[in-house]
């Protein structure tokens, strides 16, 4: 018998107040460590654990590798690098962006699957796209407790959502009650099993090569299966779920247009010098060419500027994205 004692929590959007809420709600006695990552940017402060620290009677701290579990303290993943867990200690990495997100929640939560099995209790807060999801299932799929903030609730209910497509969470719940339902399941006696490896873990396949390229890298992807699941990653190991790949693509193609608007802007600013400096050396025929490149090059400008534009006036969250054939 055991309890759990090991309790991941993934937020993206909307996560610093979500995060605040949570742990001012926490008692000074949890009977568990608490592993939190919430998307950053690279460049980051790493401010987050100092952020929370004001309002949590818990010890906070950014994760440091390699240094051992206590129950009752909160860890955070510090930017830049994944939080991983291993049988008694925190590890972190520099691998490969998942979404292109470093820390990412999923490989958080499966490396907690995989070290500590019944004993996780995972939670996934408030952010876009899906991600949280697939490592909640590798939770749940290993006897851990799952919750899920109710996403009426959430600032941004996208990653709340997927998982409730991805799996029946133990919970389904407001961000208030969380903390007290933290404070009781993890003073519950559990049996705890063995931990089996799943068969993606086991097999180590590298996939189905596509015809799509990696945002990050640009290798070749491969497409890969885990039960119904489907799931992306290039050689290197850059992984995506079909939603962040999705995301990931929009982003790209909308900073190529973007540089496509910049560079036919700077031709038709070039275009008109040229045509002024023809018109000063008395050259008819030559001015009226630069000067009909220009208008054609702004008019193009313009045309893809008013596409962009009509683009992002749309609201940005994608779409619920089939994760399964």
């Amino acid at each position: 018998m055991a309890t759990r004692d090991i309790v991941v929590v993934g937020a993206s959007a909307g996560g610093v107040e979500a995060l605040t809420r949570l742990v001012r709600t926490l008692p000074s006695d949890l009977p568990a460590a608490m592993f939190v990552v919430l998307h950053t940017m690279p460049g980051g402060q790493g401010m987050l654990a100092s952020i929370l620290a004001r309002h949590s009677a818990l010890p906070i701290s950014a994760a440091i590798d390699g240094e051992p579990i206590h129950r009752g303290h909160i860890y955070v993943a510090p930017p830049d690098y994944h939080l991983l867990l291993g049988k008694g200690k925190v590890r972190l990495s520099v691998g490969p962006t998942h979404n292109r997100n470093r820390p990412a929640i999923d490989p958080l939560f499966q490396s907690a699957a995989k070290a500590f099995g019944a004993r996780v209790v995972g939670i996934v807060l408030t952010g876009f796209l899906d991600d949280g999801s697939e490592g909640l299932a590798a939770i749940q799929n290993q006897g851990g407790y799952t919750i899920v903030q109710e996403p009426a609730d959430a600032l941004v209910p996208s990653m709340p959502r997927h998982a409730l497509l991805r799996l029946r969470p133990d919970r389904t719940i407001p961000l208030t009650e969380i903390g007290s339902l933290l404070d009781t399941v993890c003073r519950e006696q559990i049996e705890v099993k063995e931990v089996a490896m799943s068969a993606t873990e086991t097999t180590g396949g590298n996939g189905t090569p596509t015809t799509l390229t990696c945002p990050e890298c640009h290798g070749v992807i491969n497409q890969t299966r885990e039960g119904k699941d489907v799931k992306f990653e290039c050689q290197v190991g850059h992984s995506f779920t079909p939603g962040g790949l999705m995301e990931a693509q929009n982003d790209d193609l909308e900073r190529a247009l973007w540089a496509a608007v910049r560079s036919l802007e700077e031709g038709a600013s070039l275009s008109r010098k040229m045509a002024n400096m023809a018109q000063e050396k008395k050259r008819a025929h030559a001015m009226d060419l630069y000067r009909r490149n220009a208008a054609q090059r702004e008019h193009h400008a313009e045309t893809l500027r008013d596409l962009l534009l009509k683009i992002e006036r749309h609201d940005r969250e994608p779409e619920i994205y089939e994760t399964s054939a």
